[in-house]
């Protein structure tokens, strides 16, 4: 939509940022101050500041910052850690590893700026233009230089109008999302206590007695596109760290490399990743349908409960409860937070409570319900957050 309108370097439409230094300018007082670590790269928002003695001001804090700047972080330029400054941060001093863009306000919209430097093709200059391998950084000249398309200010206003209520329907959606999550463990914590403490009585018991099996895939790479008919694909990790099976989290591998034993996914299979990062680990789905063509990679495992015993959605239950979590992530293998992992050996070791069987199928019952809300939900969360990218993509291409 903005092919037609001149693309100019950022840093032609930007306010010049004052800068001071902490220790000589606020002796004997506190600061605000804006590191890294103060933004959420997924909710592209600063989400708190340090208090910070001005007489133990980090070298870094030098920018004084304005409402309205947009802060984009010079270092890992993949992950997109951007912000805009809202009042409750005006005038608090920022690191200088971000380059702080000033619009000015005759040239370009707040607003509108943000939102640029959101988009992909933003986000793949800088990746582009990165240097370090190990620790890939640009310079302020680099995010300058980069080009903004510049249509006149109102049409940049109606443009920022646009993308804030595509971004806001995607943001009701996750937080709708979250709600569901919430109710579940509400009623979980109802139904059977806290874990921890077992106030309930429940027996406790080794995980290993109360399933049948577990049962992994196998290690394929592939490519990323969709199965043509008789193939087989290969799951991804990703189909289950959500909590709800994406069937369309896959690979397609060379078929020839197949084995003919292959793992497929069937209706009411237990799905658990036994490696990711220290957050992901440990995920647990459930496939509500059976896939005959999506085969289970080696770092998904199909758990087979013993139904006499343990119900799927308790059993993903008491998984993914914090307290279980941490019990089984300590005893996880691997020296980086990258990528952790279970052995099988420890996750049938691991001891769970146990409560009634019958209590569990009321818990299960709710819970299903639960679910097909929340996939329902899923489908139209994906489909906001893709018109927000769509539209970002269109703007800013």
């Amino acid at each position: 939509m903005n092919n037609l309108h001149p693309k100019v370097p950022v840093g032609e439409c930007l306010v010049k940022v004052r800068t001071c230094n902490p220790a000589v300018t606020l002796a004997g007082s506190y600061f605000d101050y804006l590191d890294i670590a103060s933004v959420d790269r997924d909710a592209k928002k600063v989400t708190a500041a340090t208090k910070t003695a001005a007489a133990e001001a980090p070298s870094r804090a030098r920018q004084i910052v304005h409402a309205g700047d947009v802060l984009v972080s010079t270092v890992r330029p993949n992950l997109n850690a951007v912000a805009r400054v809202s009042d409750e941060f005006h005038a608090a001093i920022a690191s200088t590893g971000f380059c702080v863009l000033r619009p000015r306000s005759d040239m370009l919209d707040s607003r509108y700026l943000f939102h640029w430097a959101k988009s992909e093709g933003f986000v793949k200059d800088m990746v582009a233009r990165a240097t370090g391998a190990n620790y890939p950084a640009v310079s302020d000249k680099t995010v300058k230089t980069s080009l903004i398309p510049l249509p006149p200010l109102a049409e940049q206003e109606r443009i920022a109008d646009t993308l804030d209520k595509a971004d806001a329907l995607r943001r009701k959606d996750q937080k709708l999302l979250q709600k569901y999550d919430e109710l579940a463990q509400s009623i979980f914590n109802e139904m059977f206590g806290d874990p921890k403490h077992n106030l309930k009585g429940w027996d406790i018991l080794p995980f290993g007695n109360l399933i049948h099996g577990i049962k992994a895939g196998t290690s394929l790479g592939g490519e990323d596109r969709e199965l043509l008919p008789g193939e087989f694909g290969v799951l991804k990790i990703s189909a289950v760290t959500s909590g709800v099976f994406k069937q369309e989290e896959y690979k397609v591998p060379v078929q020839s490399e197949i084995v003919k034993e292959k793992v497929t996914v069937k209706k009411d299979d237990l799905l658990f990743s036994r490696a990711n990062t220290r957050e992901l680990v440990g995920a647990v789905a459930i496939a509500e349908d059976s896939y005959p063509n999506l085969m289970l990679p080696d770092k998904l495992w199909r758990i087979d409960l013993d139904p006499a015993q343990l119900r799927k959605y308790y059993c993903r239950a008491i998984l993914t409860d914090k307290n279980i979590r941490y019990h089984l992530t300590k005893t996880a293998t691997g020296t980086s937070g990258s990528m952790l992992n279970i052995s099988m050996g420890k996750l049938k070791d691991l001891e769970i409570p146990v409560p009634p069987i019958e209590l569990q199928e009321e818990f299960d019952a709710l819970s299903k319900r639960i679910l097909v809300q929340k996939q329902l939900l899923e489908k139209s969360s994906v489909q906001s957050s893709s018109l927000f990218t769509s539209l970002l993509s269109s703007y800013f291409s």
